[in-house]
């Protein structure tokens, strides 16, 4: 996901979980995960997801650039 080029942030539509690990690589200002009304922020690192059971919904921060594997 890349949001590089907007100062806006960029929300996605809902996600739903496939039960498997996910490896997140996140640089810039970060990405904000909202599960169940619950919001976590996730700026530059690398992260470890486990296996989600609920759907999420991403909001992409501006300038950012992040992976998921």
């Amino acid at each position: 996901m890349e949001n590089q080029s907007t100062l806006l942030s960029k929300i996605t539509n809902p996600m739903i979980p496939d039960g498997v690990f996910e490896l997140a690589l996140v640089q810039g200002s970060g990405i904000i995960i909202n599960i169940k009304n619950t919001e976590f922020k996730c700026t530059s690192s690398i992260f470890l997801c486990g296996q989600g059971t609920d759907t999420m919904r991403l909001e992409v921060l501006p300038r950012i650039k992040s992976v998921f594997s």
